[in-house]
Formats: structure tokens, C-alpha cells, sequence
């Protein structure tokens, strides 16, 4: 689904001559009220206690495996609008990604 909100935008963006090295944020803003489309973006986090509250703690899988090793979490999770995926378990003082 994703390739297919790309594609159209990316079609806009060369015939309005946007695309380039650096993408004008006002034109995407734009672009997506006109295709009335939200461009999600990946939110990486980890759960606070067995209820299964979470918080978001980083834009990358990166920066979030890194908050869980320093806070002593052993799951991080992917969260997409409202649904989130375990991603990476931390087991023998190693990541696994699921």
C-alpha cells in the first residue's frame, strides 16, 4: 500500500519539478490533502508493564534498542498508527529480531 501512495506523489513531485535533492515539506503537505492521504510514520517503542501500556521512546530501531539496554526492557516494539509489533527480543545480552 505504500508503494501506492509513492508512486502518485512522486509522479506530482516531478511533474511539478519538486524532486530533486531536497524535497519541499510544503509541497508534500499539499500533495496530501490533494491525493487525501496520511503518510504514516514508524514509531519504535517498548511496553511499560504487563497491562501492555506503551510508550514511544524513538523514531529508529536503533535509538529504541538503545533506551531499552540502558532502562532494562527486554522487548521493542513497531508501532504504525494505532497497531504495534514486537520487532526485537533481547535475549543472552543480544537482539533478535522477530
Amino acid at each position: 500500500m505504500l508503494g501506492a501512495v509513492i508512486s502518485p506523489l512522486s509522479q506530482h513531485l516531478k511533474i511539478k519539478g519538486v524532486v530533486g535533492r531536497s524535497i519541499n515539506f510544503g509541497a508534500v503537505k499539499k500533495l496530501t490533502k490533494l491525493f487525501k492521504t496520511k503518510i504514516m510514520k514508524a514509531m519504535y517503542g517498548v511496553t511499560l508493564n504487563k497491562n501492555g501500556e506503551y510508550r514511544d521512546v524513538s523514531n529508529t530501531l536503533l535509538g529504541a534498542k538503545n533506551f531499552a539496554t540502558r532502562n532494562g526492557y527486554k522487548e521493542v516494539y513497531k508501532r504504525m498508527g494505532y497497531t504495534t509489533r514486537l520487532i526485537a527480543i533481547k535475549e543472552n545480552n543480544t537482539w533478535v529480531t522477530k
